[in-house]
C-alpha cells in the first residue's frame, strides 16, 4: 500500500512538472557577422621572468582566413605567446594587445569578444 501511494506520488510530480512543456522550438540563432581586419594582434610583447626574458619584442598579427603553425623548439616562448592571447599569463595585461578591434585590458571581458 505504501509503495503504490508512493508511485502515484511520484507520478503526479512528473507530470506536473510537464504541464508547462511547449512544444515550440525558439527561434533560429543569428550569428553576429563581425568583420575585422586584424584578429589578433600582439605589439612588441615582451614576457620576463626575473631579469630573463621568455619573449622579447614580439609582433604578430593573426588577419582573417589566414592559419598559423607556431613552432620552435623548447622553451623558446610558444605556450607563453598561446597563454598571453588566451589571458591565462597573468602578465598578459602589461602588454600591447588587441583582439578582434578590442584592446586587451579595456575593461571587458572575454565574453563582450566572443564570436559566435
Amino acid at each position: 500500500m505504501i509503495n503504490l501511494f508512493y508511485k502515484t506520488v511520484l507520478i503526479h510530480q512528473v507530470l506536473k512538472k510537464t504541464e508547462n512543456f511547449t512544444n515550440t522550438f525558439p527561434d533560429i540563432y543569428v550569428a553576429k557577422n563581425n568583420t575585422y581586419s586584424s584578429l589578433i594582434n600582439l605589439n612588441k610583447v615582451a614576457v620576463s621572468y626575473h631579469e630573463r626574458f621568455i619573449v622579447k619584442n614580439i609582433s604578430w598579427e593573426i588577419k582573417p582566413k589566414e592559419f598559423w603553425q607556431l613552432i620552435g623548439p623548447n622553451g623558446s616562448g610558444k605556450s607563453t605567446i598561446l597563454k598571453l592571447i588566451t589571458g591565462d599569463n597573468p602578465k598578459c595585461f602589461l602588454q600591447d594587445m588587441t583582439f578582434f578591434g578590442m584592446k586587451k585590458g579595456s575593461g571587458d571581458s572575454v565574453w563582450d569578444i566572443k564570436i559566435y
